[in-house]
């Protein structure tokens, strides 16, 4: 998947709106890489004594954005055929992960992951009692 983010910058000269346009696609290009296209936004100037003494160009440009290390070996592991087990067990993992960061139990297995809204990850005690829901058993 290729993603291109854009910037806009302004180029100047004292000639044409084709030279501006130029210096700054020119500039650009000096601190970005692989730009790929450019789209004329603004075209203002300045007049000094009746005269055009500049042409301004707002200039929209797109370039590509390289992948991380980490966005390359998520794209390698999503190319990776799993079975149903491993993304069940993958899945059972993310939620113990997840509940161990939001305060959960990781080793009883404690978490919450019928998805309703409004519940919440919270361990459950013996004592403890739910209205209207009888108390869950633990699965590891």
């Amino acid at each position: 998947m290729t993603v291109y983010k854009m910037v806009e910058v302004v180029g100047t000269s004292n000639t044409t709106l084709s030279d501006a346009i130029t210096s700054a696609v020119h500039r650009a290009g000096q601190t970005l890489d692989d730009l790929g296209w450019f789209e004329v936004k603004e075209i203002r100037g300045r007049i000094d004594e009746g005269e055009i003494a500049e042409y301004q160009v707002k200039v929209a440009l797109g370039f590509r954005l390289h992948a991380t290390t980490e966005e390359e070996e998520v794209t390698s592991v999503r190319n990776q055929v799993r079975t149903p087990t491993d993304r069940a067990t993958r899945s059972r993992e993310a939620q113990l992960a997840t509940a161990a960061k939001r305060g959960g139990n990781r080793n009883t297995g404690n978490v919450d992951t019928r998805g309703k809204g409004g519940s919440t990850n919270r361990k459950t005690s013996p004592t403890t009692t739910r209205s209207r829901r009888a108390p869950r058993k633990n699965v590891d």
